[in-house]
C-alpha cells in the first residue's frame, strides 16, 4: 500500500498501484468502446486534445471543458425530450 497523505491521513497509492489502475481503466475503456463503437470518435478526439496538453493540469483542464460542453449537449436534449413530452402529454389528454 502507498504512503500516508499528510494532510488528510489518507494512503496515496504507489506507483505500481497507479499503473494498475491505469490498464484497468484503458482494458474498461477498450469493452466500452468495443460494445459502443459509436463512441470512438469521441475518444479519438479526447485523445487528439490530451495529446496536445504538456501539463497534467492542462489535461485535466481540457478533460474538465470537453465534459462540460458533454453536459451541456445532454441538458439541451434533455430540454427537448421534456418539449416532446408535454406536447405528447398535451395530445393524450385533448
Amino acid at each position: 500500500m502507498g504512503t500516508a497523505y499528510r494532510k488528510t491521513g489518507t494512503t496515496l497509492p504507489t506507483a505500481r498501484e497507479l499503473a494498475a489502475m491505469g490498464e484497468a481503466a484503458r482494458r474498461e475503456r477498450d469493452r466500452l468502446l468495443a460494445a459502443h463503437p459509436h463512441l470512438q470518435a469521441y475518444q479519438r478526439e479526447i485523445d487528439r486534445v490530451l495529446a496536445a496538453a504538456v501539463t497534467q493540469e492542462n489535461r485535466m483542464a481540457a478533460l474538465g471543458l470537453m465534459m462540460g460542453a458533454k453536459l451541456n449537449e445532454l441538458k439541451a436534449q434533455m430540454m427537448r425530450l421534456e418539449a416532446c413530452t408535454r406536447t405528447l402529454a398535451g395530445t393524450v389528454e385533448n
